[in-house]
């Protein structure tokens, strides 16, 4: 039997049907979506004083990573699961809303990291196609781990020292704080403004600094290795 990983691409290089050439700009989009949610959404957030907008493009990068993932059940399911609390987390401010809105988000972009780590591991020939999926997959890392920053906060208060100039929005938001400390600890930037101020937030900090490390040294290592095998 073929498991959910088998259906997710049979030919992803080959036979003329032009899925490489459809896939290359999703993964564009992709990659666009996340870096606006990064960079942009906080300008945003602090200019119109509101999430709204901030929220409106945390939908753009669940709708850029479903078209990447596929129409498959489980992607389905999950982006299914993390649209409906999205939205609800737009009209309600409660804990539980915006707990289960970050715990789907965090389920269906995971799920959308394997999918596309699969697909560039598979790849027998590096193509430009095979360099942006492991660029969305990198990207990928942070988030998730952003969304799992969040959710420890909200299971431990203050897991997370975040001085209050971070704290944007009306309700002093934690995302946009919590996504930049995601992304200097998996590039082991560090500058130290933010810091987790137990040992459990502190052991998610390390992990996630030493899958960073390694995702990009196997990744460099199997596409030197791919390239050099293709000119040979």
């Amino acid at each position: 039997m073929r498991t959910e990983a088998d259906r997710i691409e049979v030919h992803p290089h080959h036979g003329g049907d032009g899925v490489t050439q459809a896939r290359a700009p999703r993964f564009g989009i992709l990659l666009l979506a996340m870096l606006a949610e990064l960079t942009l959404a906080p300008f945003v957030i602090m200019a119109t004083g509101t999430l709204t907008i901030a929220r409106w493009i945390g939908v753009i990068v669940l709708l850029a990573a479903l078209s990447v993932a596929g129409s498959h059940r489980v992607a389905v399911i999950l982006f299914s699961g993390a649209a409906i609390f999205h939205f609800a987390s737009m009209v309600s401010e409660t804990t539980a809303v915006a707990t289960a809105a970050e715990m789907f988000r965090l389920l269906f972009l995971g799920y959308v990291f394997g999918v596309i780590v699969w697909r560039v591991l598979r790849d027998r020939v590096v193509t430009f196609d095979t360099v942006a999926g492991a660029a969305c997959a990198y990207f990928l890392l942070g988030l998730v781990w952003g969304d799992l920053f969040l959710l420890v906060d909200r299971w431990r208060p203050g897991s997370f020292a975040i001085p209050t100039g971070w704290l944007v929005g009306p309700g002093r938001d934690l995302r946009a704080a919590l996504m930049y400390f995601s992304f200097s600890t998996l590039t082991t930037l560090g500058y130290g403004d933010i810091h987790p101020t137990d040992p459990a937030a502190g052991g998610l900090c390390a992990a996630e600094a030493l899958i960073g490390q390694l995702y990009v040294a196997i990744m460099i290592a199997r596409m030197v290795g791919l390239h050099t095998s293709q000119r040979q």
